[in-house]
């Protein structure tokens, strides 16, 4: 597999991954399942930019920007389905 491949593979695991954490925490909410993911997204976001920070020593672009853009919505998007989906 080529550097492409492999790069767009990790990313659509990460969104999962962030989906699936928003869901979580969703079901876990009372209420306002979009804060809880805005929450736990920027949480795991600064996670990252440390990790990146420390380990590969590499700048912010507008990619890496949007890429974190994505995996916090994703995060609000698993959250909200989460309260939606939760039993009462």
């Amino acid at each position: 597999m080529n550097f492409q491949t492999t790069n767009l593979f990790f990313t659509i695991i990460m969104i999962i991954i962030f989906l699936i954490i928003g869901y979580k925490y969703g079901k876990q909410a009372e209420k306002k399942g979009y804060l809880e993911g805005i929450k736990i997204g920027i949480i795991l976001i600064i996670l990252l930019v440390i990790i990146n920070l420390i380990f590969y020593q590499s700048r912010f672009t507008i990619e890496r920007m949007i890429y974190y853009i994505v995996l916090i919505l994703s995060s609000i998007l698993g959250s909200m389905i989460g309260i939606n989906k939760k039993e009462k």
